[in-house]
C-alpha cells in the first residue's frame, strides 16, 4: 500500500489559561513528528496566557482576538493554518505520547474526511491510575455502529463509518470532542467551518454538519486526556449544560433543513431523547416539576413519546 503524505496544523483556542496552556502545548511538541504548525488563539484572556505562549514557545504561532468564544476561536486558527489537516486541542487538555502518530498513520492509509478517537478525563498532575475509564465504556450501544465497520487500512482499531451510520451515532448522543478531532480542510470550507453562535456544543454542530455528507472514521485508541476542572467535574451539572447545548443545536439544524424531511425527522427523534433524558435526569434528583416539563417536552416530538408519557406519570408518585 503507498502511503499518502498530508500535512496537519494544531489549533488551540485559549482564554485565561496561563495555568494550563504551557503543558497543552508541551503535549503536542512531545510527539513523534509534531504537527507542521501549532496555532494558539489567544480568545480575549486577562490574564498571562499569551507571555506563557510567547515566553517558552518560539515555534508556536500566537495570534490574539477579542472575547467571541471558543468556536470563533477555532475559526480563526483553522482559517490561518496553511495544512491538509486541522487537529484540536483544548487549552486545559492534553495529548498522550503516540497520539500524533496515530493520526498520521491514518491519514496516510486512508482518505480521511473526519476522524474522532477516545478520550479519558483527569485533573492536571494526576497519574495515569487515577484517570477516568475510557469515555466509550460509558456508551456500549455505540457498538452496533462499529460492527462490521473496521477499514481495510491495516489499523486494528480504526473504523469508517457511511455517513448515514456516522450522522445517527452523533444524533443518538454519542459525543464530539475537538481535543480528539481531526478534519480534512476541505471539508471545513465545505460546511462552513465553526458556526459562532454556538458557544457551547459547538462541536456537536460541526459533527453533525460534517457527518450529513462524509463518512465518520473512529479510532478505537485514546488520543485525548480532557482536563478535569470546577466546570465539568460534577458529572451532572456537566450534562445538565451539555445537553441544553446540544438542544440549541438541535433546534437551529431543525428549523434550517426545511428542505430535508428526512433529516428533519431524525433531529426531531433526537431531541424528543434529549428532552426525556432531562426529565430522568430531573426525576432521580427528586426534581419533580422539572421532570414533568421536560418530559412533555419530550412528548411533542417523536421517537421517545410512549417511554415520556410513562415517566411523566411516574413522576408524580415519586
Amino acid at each position: 500500500m503507498r502511503l499518502r503524505q498530508s500535512s496537519i496544523a494544531v489549533v488551540i483556542p485559549a482564554c485565561n489559561a496561563e495555568q494550563t496552556i504551557a503543558a497543552a502545548i508541551r503535549s503536542v511538541l512531545a510527539q513523534v513528528a509534531p504537527p507542521e504548525e501549532i496555532i494558539v488563539v489567544d480568545d480575549g484572556s486577562v490574564d498571562d496566557t499569551a507571555g506563557v505562549v510567547t515566553g517558552l514557545f518560539d515555534s508556536v504561532r500566537l495570534i490574539r482576538q477579542p472575547n467571541q468564544g471558543a468556536a470563533v476561536a477555532r475559526q480563526t486558527g483553522t482559517a490561518a493554518a496553511t495544512t491538509d489537516y486541522i487537529a484540536y486541542l483544548d487549552a486545559d487538555d492534553w495529548w498522550p505520547e503516540g497520539s500524533f502518530a496515530n493520526c498520521r498513520e491514518a491519514i496516510e492509509r486512508e482518505k480521511v474526511d473526519f476522524l474522532l478517537a477516545d478520550l479519558q478525563r483527569a485533573r492536571p498532575g494526576d497519574g495515569e491510575d487515577a484517570y477516568w475509564p475510557r469515555n466509550r465504556t460509558f456508551f456500549p450501544w455505540a457498538d452496533k455502529y462499529f460492527s462490521g465497520c473496521r477499514t481495510d487500512s491495516g489499523m486494528d482499531k480504526l473504523y469508517k463509518l457511511p455517513p448515514e451510520l456516522g450522522l445517527s451515532l452523533l444524533l443518538h448522543g454519542y459525543p464530539v470532542f475537538p481535543s480528539t478531532m481531526l478534519v480534512r480542510r476541505e471539508v471545513l470550507e465545505t460546511v462552513g467551518g465553526w458556526d459562532a453562535r454556538f458557544r457551547r456544543c459547538q462541536d456537536f454542530d460541526l459533527g453533525l454538519r460534517i457527518a450529513r455528507y462524509f463518512p465518520l472514521h473512529y479510532l478505537d485508541e485514546v488520543q485525548a486526556i480532557l482536563g478535569l476542572h470546577e466546570g465539568n467535574e460534577n458529572a451532572r451539572d456537566y450534562y445538565l449544560k451539555q445537553t441544553r447545548g446540544d438542544i440549541r443545536v438541535l433546534l437551529a439544524h431543525l428549523d434550517e433543513s426545511r428542505d430535508d424531511a428526512t433529516y428533519r425527522r431524525q433531529v426531531a427523534e433526537a431531541l424528543g431523547r434529549k428532552y426525556c433524558g432531562l426529565g430522568y435526569s430531573h426525576r432521580v434528583s427528586g426534581e419533580g416539576r422539572l421532570a414533568r416539563e421536560n418530559y412533555l417536552k419530550s412528548f411533542q416530538w417523536p421517537g421517545k413519546r410512549t417511554h415520556a408519557l410513562i415517566r411523566w406519570c411516574l413522576s408524580f408518585v415519586g
